[in-house]
């Protein structure tokens, strides 16, 4: 009789599922919170499928008031899921139908505790602040599920989908396509010009604030360094600072003779100590400093902070 093989899941892939959890779950709150608490009162829209879903339930709550935004929101991405399981993969939309339930429920879930306890947003016509935090804490929210490598469904199945059919578009012009084709529908639901506006505050601030939780603030630099003595150069960054340098072959383009160009990346506050190094052998360099958007490796991060 042949013997059935049972998975076990190493302790690396337990901890990862346990991390892809938690922060989609805190992800999913934050997002919530910031959209009942900021947006939803002063009648902005987040963009993506929760403002449909709020669209839905301010037509159907007089007739359906037990169903919440996320309950509608939820409804909405149960097609967007059947055509993405045939076309983008069982794995891609089982993780995504999962975090987009977690989503719905803590919509509804924040929603119900908020009624309760009378915790909305209401500080009479400070609707730019409502917009600029609103925007901000729900693109931390939605930064913290996207860390992890899923998404909360929506748009994005949308975009992939249609990124299928249209590759040559790119996912800006698709987020910009979908997310002003929603924004425009909320205007002539709520029937103000005002509500656009503010609600494109508030995407405008979601994008920084997701950004800003995968990216992080850049204190990198990449300096790319042209000079005659960069022999003696290499050798005291190397020596200073404690940063690792990279020769780069080139051709200068006006004597068409060969160079020698070092390239090395450090922190912002060591810019300063590389230039002085290099006008201690050259007064007269060409240096290039450069924001590095992420840097992996020795004395920067790990590959494994960011997987």
């Amino acid at each position: 009789m042949k013997k059935i093989k049972i998975y076990k899941p190493t302790g690396e892939q337990v901890k990862t599922f346990m991390l892809d959890a938690f922060f989609s779950v805190v992800g999913c709150v934050i997002y919530a919170a910031s959209v009942l608490y900021f947006v939803d009162p002063m009648k902005f829209v987040p963009g993506g499928l929760t403002t449909l879903g709020m669209i839905l339930h301010h037509y159907l709550h007089p007739i359906l008031p037990f169903l919440g935004i996320g309950a509608y929101t939820f409804m909405l991405n149960v097609p967007l899921f059947l055509m993405a399981l045939k076309m983008l993969g069982l794995e891609f939309t089982a993780k995504t139908a999962a975090v987009a339930g977690v989503m719905s429920l803590s919509l509804d879930v924040v929603d119900r505790l908020f009624t309760k306890y009378d915790l909305h947003y209401a500080a009479g016509d400070e609707k730019l602040l409502a917009a600029l935090f609103g925007g901000l804490f729900c693109g931390i929210g939605l930064g913290l599920v996207f860390s992890r490598g899923v998404t909360t469904g929506g748009t994005d199945i949308i975009m992939r989908l249609v990124k299928l059919r249209f590759p040559h578009l790119t996912m800006g012009k698709l987020m910009l396509i979908v997310d002003v084709t929603i924004l425009l529908m909320a205007g002539l639901v709520y029937g103000s010009m005002e509500t656009v506006l503010f609600s494109m505050i508030v995407v405008f601030m979601d994008s920084m604030g997701v950004d800003y939780v995968l990216k992080g603030r850049s204190d990198s630099k990449m300096l790319l360094i042209v000079t005659d003595n960069y022999d003696d150069v290499r050798v005291d960054i190397m020596s200073e600072v404690d940063r690792g340098v990279t020769l780069l072959e080139a051709t200068g383009g006006y004597t068409c003779e060969p160079k020698r160009v070092l390239m090395t990346v450090v922190r912002a506050p060591e810019v300063i100590r590389v230039r002085r190094i290099v006008a201690r052998y050259d007064p007269h360099p060409f240096i290039i400093v450069t924001d590095s958007e992420e840097v992996l490796g020795e004395g920067f991060k790990s590959h494994k902070e960011t997987m």
